[in-house]
This record gives structure tokens, C-alpha cells and sequence, in this order.
């Protein structure tokens, strides 16, 4: 009989337990107090609206831009010198006239008058070249400063040697060397075409004149 009693207390307990825990599962939970876990993270930017930012290049600067410049500005203002002397030459048809008459005594003075005056026109190209000698070209122009030094050099001395054939009233002489001054026009027009191709890139004007006559 007392154990048929503990059985039925038994059986009871777990009952009441079972009917208790349904209890604390049916129960809500209150949440804690607090802002929405949507409104945690930050609103996204509106990406379709927005302008597009497109990355600027880099400004290229050409090497040696202010050098070449003032290089080219100082070479023309050498160049204006030079075009001056060209007034002092004697033109090729008064050459050819004068050597026509280099064997009549009555030249004698006109001639001498006219070595005079290629003395002249020797020296102030030889100031001219001593002039373009005195710049110092950057490296972009030095082949440039090379090809305007010979052609000054190579007609000072065509000059030089027209004024000796004169003094020597050589006629043949002085043919041959005017054959030569032509080659030398054609070196001062290969530099003039380079020297506008430096003027270009580094965004100058061509000059306005030319040495070529």
C-alpha cells in the first residue's frame, strides 16, 4: 500500500513538472529597450546619382622647356645679326661683272675697294659666330647649335676664299667657291627646317625671317 502511494506521488511530480516547463515556454520575453538592429548600419549613398569622377592626367612637361626657349629666343636675336651682314655682301651679279674685268687695268682700284669691303663682310660674320660660340644650347638643341656653327663657318671661309680668288684675280678660282657657297645655303635651310620643328614642339611661332638669300 505505501509503495502503491509513492508511485502515485511519483507519477504527479512529473506531471506538475512537465505542465510547468510548457508554462516558461509560453511565456514572452520582453526585448531589451533599444534602437532596431536595421538601424545599426549606416544608410548606403544613393551610387546612381551621384557624378562620376573621372582622374585627371598628368600634366607632361616637356624636359629642358624654359632652357630651350630662351636658347631659341637668344639664337634668333643671333640669326637678326647675321641677316644684317648680308647687306654688306656684294651681289653675285656684281661679283660676276667685277670678275669679267679682273684682267683690265682700270679694275685696279674697284678692286682693291672691293677686297676692302669683303674684309669687312668677314669680320662682322666672324662677330656673328663668335656671338652664336657664346650661347650654350640644351641638350635638345645642341644638334641645332652644331648645324648653325658649321654653316657660319663653312661661309665665312667660302667668303674668305671669294675675297683671296678676288685679290688674286682668279677667275676660275672664284667660280668654284660660289659653287660651294650654293652647298652652304642648302645646310643654313636644313637648320632653319630643324630649328622650326624645335619651335613647334616647344610651342613658338616660326620666325619670321629667313637667312637664306
Amino acid at each position: 500500500m505505501f509503495s502503491l502511494i509513492l508511485l502515485i506521488a511519483g507519477v504527479s511530480f512529473l506531471l506538475f513538472s512537465q505542465r510547468k516547463k510548457e508554462t516558461l515556454l509560453r511565456a514572452e520575453v520582453p526585448l531589451p529597450q533599444g534602437p532596431s538592429i536595421l538601424q545599426v548600419e549606416p544608410p548606403l549613398p544613393n551610387l546612381v546619382n551621384m557624378p562620376l569622377i573621372t582622374a585627371q592626367p598628368p600634366s607632361y612637361e616637356l624636359p629642358y622647356r624654359e632652357e630651350v626657349i630662351a636658347y631659341l629666343k637668344a639664337l634668333e636675336k643671333i640669326l637678326q645679326d647675321w641677316a644684317e651682314t648680308e647687306k654688306t655682301d656684294i651681289a653675285e651679279q656684281q661679283l660676276q661683272a667685277l670678275m669679267e674685268s679682273l684682267l683690265s687695268p682700270e679694275v685696279e682700284q674697284n678692286l682693291q675697294d672691293t677686297v676692302k669691303i669683303y674684309d669687312y663682310y668677314i669680320s662682322q660674320k666672324q662677330s656673328v659666330l663668335q656671338g652664336l660660340l657664346s650661347l650654350s644650347p640644351p641638350p635638345p638643341c645642341i644638334e641645332l647649335h652644331y648645324h648653325y656653327k658649321t654653316a657660319f663657318e663653312d661661309s665665312i671661309k667660302a667668303i674668305a676664299e671669294i675675297r683671296e680668288g678676288i685679290y688674286r684675280k682668279d677667275r676660275n678660282y672664284i667660280t668654284s667657291v660660289l659653287g660651294y657657297q650654293t652647298r652652304i645655303r642648302r645646310y643654313m635651310a636644313q637648320a632653319e627646317a630643324e630649328e622650326n620643328n624645335l619651335r613647334r614642339i616647344y610651342g613658338l611661332p616660326p620666325r619670321s625671317f629667313s637667312i637664306i638669300y
